[in-house]
């Protein structure tokens, strides 16, 4: 881990009702260029509304703390025609939700990253999931992987803009399950626009076709080392093993 972090104590104490209380205090330290707005929310379980569009719904009480990663020395893109306009930034998010979620346990199970990253799909769906690893953690264990999210047919290749590190994990004492999305970049990668490659036919999560598993820049997010992502895989793993749940 770095050396000049940024800690943040944040109470999860997950309540609604007094039935519903779920004791959960979560700390964690965030490395300067994770800092940047972070916020933090308690989302209760909410249910789909008719009368309104696609939104995601949470089954069990939910807390979420959210930021944003801005340096300048991860940036190298034009300033216009890019995916984020002219302020170049990438989110992040992590999650306490009370219990072991059945779908990350399937997932853990089954090596599966597509069922795991179902969860934020609303109108869209995870068309490539690349580099899936299990991983012991400080707190539990956990599913990884890389994903994009796309709502029509075609099937962008790996590039920047689109590009999601993701975490799935329960604790060791199955209280709790912990969800973390990080948008990450490559020095090598495409910002996304009208440059960026699509292979046909689409494919699905943990098998996305012949043609895309071919492709140079599938390849590239499959064989580089954590550290040549911006940010860091090794130091996004290295913030999460040290988050902690009481």
């Amino acid at each position: 881990m770095p050396s000049q972090l940024f800690l943040i104590a944040l109470a999860l104490v997950l309540t609604s009702c007094a039935s519903q209380l779920v004791p959960g205090r979560m700390s964690i330290a965030i490395p300067p260029q994770f800092k940047n707005t972070v916020k933090e929310e308690l989302i209760q379980p909410t249910h789909p509304d008719p009368n309104e569009g696609p939104a995601r719904t949470f089954t069990q009480p939910t807390r979420i703390v959210s930021g944003r990663w801005l340096d300048p020395a991860f940036v190298s893109y034009t300033r216009s025609g890019t995916y984020y306009g002219n302020t170049k930034y990438r989110t992040w998010s992590i999650e306490v939700t009370k219990g072991a979620d059945r779908d990350v346990v399937k997932a853990l199970e089954n090596n599966d990253a597509f069922k795991a990253a179902e969860v934020w799909a609303i109108d869209s769906s995870p068309r490539i999931c690349p580099r899936i690893e299990q991983k012991k953690i400080s707190w539990g264990e956990a599913i990884t992987f890389l994903t994009q999210y796309q709502n029509d047919n075609t099937n962008y290749v790996p590039n920047n803009g689109m590009l999601e590190y993701q975490v799935h994990g329960i604790t060791w004492d199955r209280r709790y399950t912990i969800r973390a999305q990080f948008g990450i970049t490559h020095p090598r990668l495409t910002e996304f626009g009208r440059k960026v490659r699509y292979r046909d036919p689409p494919g699905t999560g943990n098998d996305p076709g012949l043609q895309m598993r071919k492709d140079p820049d599938y390849v590239l997010v499959e064989k580089s080392s954590p550290e040549k992502f911006q940010p860091s895989i090794r130091e996004i793993d290295a913030m999460l093993d040290g988050l902690r749940v009481e």
